[in-house]
């Protein structure tokens, strides 16, 4: 009887415990709630509903003036530019969590590049943490962070081949905007006469190409060829999304269903989705042709098969002065040996001021 009851008194202590260890689990997991919540409104409160106009042209909803857009489309989006080394971009970009866009612009002997960065989520604090996570995978690019004002002014005082466009423009202030609940997008974009393979920017022209085909190797730098040949008003944007195993699966998939023959993950070569499009100008549209055939030489020299976006010369010229503010690409496989060539060829000693 004196066994059982000590039994029975271990029991109790040990049922006692336990409870006691849910409870403080329990609390423990309540205060992480209350501390996420709390994280979470605070970082709300830094976004600022975007003015009814902006909403309808450009689908942006929240800003944050520190300089992060989240869209209709569910975009979240930063801009950055880049003072460090982006060669090894391609590697970086299999480690982070969001889509990258590099933005190099080439102007009179200046040279400028950028990095756009999207993520999705559903918080804006997840969001945040999602963005410094990247930027820490990122450091050799010593990114810095631009706000909104920068972000606007430089896409205005910097992307546009023709000063007539912006010189008279007052410097961009995020405060009057809200005031005035103006439309980013008449801030943004001049207004371009569309053509079927070219546009008028202002006094200038435009030509805009996207590559249709990636070569198996990048043996030359084709950067360095449009420089020789002449071409100094340009802007280039390289896209660069990470394949899940998921989607690489799926190709290996159609690949063998298509040629009906049996494939293995290891007889395909790591590949990476990439994007890229090349925006020339020119004075005149005689100048910019001849410029635009002379670009279009380059890469076709280096295995890239590039041609016009026909029929959406606006939308593409968009997207490349707005350093993806608005974004339209084309994206293709290509392998992960090509891209990286590609980008040690083009940025492996690039340094900018």
């Amino acid at each position: 009887m004196n066994e059982n009851t000590g039994s029975e008194r271990n029991k109790a202590k040990d049922d006692h415990i336990e409870i006691m260890q849910r409870r403080e689990h329990s609390r423990r997991e309540r205060e992480i709630q209350r501390q996420e919540k709390r994280l979470i409104k605070e970082a709300n409160k830094k976004l600022i509903y975007a003015p009814k106009k902006t909403r309808r042209s450009l689908g942006l909803l929240y800003i944050d003036p520190e300089g992060v857009m989240h869209f209709s489309d569910g975009r979240w989006l930063k801009i950055y530019r880049v003072k460090g080394n982006c060669s090894n971009l391609p590697d970086s970009a299999g480690k982070i969590r969001g889509r990258c866009i590099l933005t190099h612009r080439i102007k009179a002997g200046a040279e400028d590049i950028y990095l756009t960065l999207t993520q999705e989520g559903n918080t804006y604090e997840l969001v945040r943490r999602a963005f410094a996570e990247d930027e820490k995978c990122l450091e050799e690019m010593e990114l810095k962070n631009m706000d909104m004002e920068e972000t606007v002014n430089t896409i205005c005082g910097k992307m546009y081949p023709d000063k007539s466009i912006t010189d008279d423009r007052t410097p961009f202030s995020f405060g009057d905007f809200m005031k005035k609940r103006g439309d980013l997008e008449t801030v943004l974009f001049p207004s371009v006469t569309d053509a079927y393979d070219r546009c008028g920017i202002g006094n200038s022209f435009g030509i805009s190409m996207f590559v249709m085909q990636y070569p198996d190797r990048c043996d030359s730098s084709v950067i360095r060829a449009m420089k020789e040949e002449g071409v100094d008003d340009m802007v280039i944007s390289i896209g660069i999304n990470k394949v899940s195993v998921e989607e690489r699966a799926l190709l290996i998939r159609n690949l063998a269903e298509r040629y009906a023959l049996p494939l293995s993950d290891d007889q395909v070569e790591p590949f990476i989705n990439a994007s890229m499009k090349v925006a020339v100008f020119g004075s005149d549209e005689e100048r910019v042709g001849r410029i635009g055939s002379k670009a279009e030489r380059c890469f076709l020299k280096s295995g890239f098969m590039i041609a016009p976006g026909f029929g959406d010369q606006k939308e593409s010229i968009y997207s490349l002065l707005s350093l993806g503010i608005t974004q339209q690409g084309s994206f293709r496989n290509m392998t992960d040996k090509a891209i990286k060539e590609f980008f040690r060829r083009e940025y492996g000693r690039y340094d900018t001021d």
